[in-house]
């Protein structure tokens, strides 16, 4: 079966770049890429989007009044699905479209504090709408959006519709096909912005305190960890975490710093907050 990687476009690295603090271009691109490597690549199963495109193509059949097209169309869609199961039985979800939406938003921490405060107020006086409309913008992330046919209900859905058809009951079996394309499952993995640029940072930090230092060293290494700490600063206000989640991250930094400055190994110190970090891409560690 053929499989088909959609890949993050370069736009994302574009939108990652580093600051002017960055001295090493390289090893920063290097550590976008490999986040990216981890989160873009998803398998789309051909089998799958073409049972789904068919699906289309038989209502679309049905509505002209080709009645035995649509049947023979069913017929490839029940295949598809049958070929999809046999060669992935445990599989309930098989992806057939990802898609990656981008925002980033491009206020303050007292812009944010004052759509907060609006909103609250909207939520107290029951305007749920409004408050949703005004604080859909206060994000700064990337999702990558998966849409899936759920293979425990889909098969047996499409096998339903073909003796309505036989039975000449075209209306309800295009209703039953239209609800069929509603049963998709649509899955969004959201990776905050601030928090993968801060990663980017101290990949960079990281690479340079390996290094000799010399006085520049010095200064780039005290702005890459200003620069990864405001970045974490700028997650939570925006509400990917509260301080207390994040407040571990500040001190794994301090004790990073305070290893330097003192000429000790800080291997591990590093190998601990990009674990941390990690988990907070994955969503298991706020």
């Amino acid at each position: 079966m053929k499989l088909t990687s959609y890949i993050i476009p370069a736009i994302v690295a574009a939108m990652l770049a580093t600051p002017a603090w960055a001295n090493n271009k390289q090893e920063s691109s290097s550590s976008i890429i490999q986040q990216q490597a981890k989160m873009d690549k998803v398998e789309v199963l051909e089998d799958a989007v073409q049972a789904l495109e068919k699906t289309n193509l038989a209502l679309h059949q049905l509505e002209q009044g080709q009645k035995k097209d649509a049947l023979d169309t069913l017929a490839l869609v029940t295949g598809k699905l049958e070929l999809l199961i046999a060669q992935y039985p445990d599989l309930a979800l098989a992806p057939v479209d990802v898609q990656m939406i981008v925002q980033d938003y491009a206020g303050d921490e007292k812009s944010v504090k004052a759509i907060r405060k609006e909103a609250r107020k909207l939520l107290a006086d029951g305007q749920l709408q409004q408050a949703r409309h005004l604080i859909k913008g206060v994000a700064s992330e990337i999702v990558v959006r998966t849409v899936n046919l759920p293979l425990a209900t889909y098969p047996d859905a499409i096998k339903a519709i073909v003796p309505l058809i036989q039975a000449d009951k075209i209306i309800e079996a295009k209703a039953a096909l239209q609800h069929s394309l509603s049963t998709v499952v649509v899955l969004d993995d959201i990776i905050p912005l601030p928090v993968l640029r801060a990663q980017t940072a101290l990949a960079v930090a990281e690479g340079l305190a390996k290094k000799e230092h010399s006085d520049k060293d010095n200064k780039a290494l005290q702005e890459l960890f200003q620069e990864a700490r405001a970045q974490l600063k700028w997650a939570q206000t925006l509400g990917y975490g509260d301080k207390d989640s994040f407040e571990p991250f500040y001190d794994a930094m301090d004790a990073i710093e305070k290893a330097i400055h003192q000429g000790k190994d800080q291997q591990g110190l590093f190998d601990n907050l990009k674990n941390r970090i990690e988990r907070l891409l994955k969503g298991s560690e706020a």
